[in-house]
């Protein structure tokens, strides 16, 4: 499993890198669809109360509890069910709409897909750190600039902000979630044979990185893996 570590993580920036390419630059992204009072992507909204977060868009099963105040990012919709990003408890999963209360807050998420980013003061590997922040957290991207974003990072424990930059290749720009419906295997490489380097609990939400002959490219906080297209279901 160690001699595939650098070319899960080499392949796991390369689609990182594609997806921030081939993804609609914050700068020049038009305004989005609205549903009700609700942008289809990146409206900031509240919870209302501690409430169940769900796997599906049909309520059917529960991952774990939303609680009142926190900030939940809106990333899909379908009829009343609202699937949100919780940058608190780095989860995704459905609420219903009636939990959620909008705010005039609008978020260009990026979600950091290494083990930790730093936060620079310029867009220059030698400009000064302002901060870092882990796997999982929520970037609000600004502005693009090359192979940088200028994002507005919020501390989770400290509640501090920061203003600054990050290389484009370690995050992932708007991305897509899949939510584990059952015990998901994990492979070095996207093929036939390759090694299982790891099992997903059922309800496990993962980021995904990108898609590759008949494989996602999933996020695992300090690495990537593959897991079968169809073993998973995108809700």
């Amino acid at each position: 499993m160690r001699s595939n570590t650098s070319q899960i993580r080499f392949l796991a920036i390369t689609l990182a890198v594609v997806a921030a390419l081939t993804a609609m630059s914050p700068v020049l992204a038009a305004a989005q669809t609205q549903y009700g009072g609700y942008i289809m992507f990146g409206a900031v909204a509240v919870v209302s109360q501690t409430t169940p977060l769900y796997q599906n868009s049909g309520f059917s099963i529960t991952l774990e509890s939303a609680k009142a105040n926190a900030q939940a990012i809106v990333i899909n919709w379908t009829g009343d069910s609202v699937k949100v990003y919780l940058p608190e408890s780095k989860r995704a999963g459905w609420l219903s709409r009636s939990s959620l209360r909008l705010t005039n807050e609008r978020f260009n998420l990026a979600v950091v897909c290494s083990q930790t980013i730093t936060i620079r003061q310029s867009a220059s590997v030698s400009s000064q750190q302002l901060t870092t922040a882990s796997n999982g957290q929520a970037l609000d991207v600004q502005d693009a600039q090359d192979e940088w974003f200028y994002v507005r990072y919020v501390n989770p424990s400290t509640k501090r902000e920061y203003f600054g930059y990050v290389r484009s290749d370690f995050v992932a720009y708007q991305p897509d979630w899949l939510v584990a419906h059952a015990l998901l295997d994990v492979y070095a490489m996207p093929k036939s044979g390759s090694n299982r380097i790891a099992q997903i609990a059922k309800g496990t939400s993962l980021m995904i990185l990108g898609e590759m002959d008949g494989y996602l490219c999933v996020n695992l906080r300090n690495a990537a893996g593959f897991v079968r297209t169809r073993d998973a279901r995108l809700d």
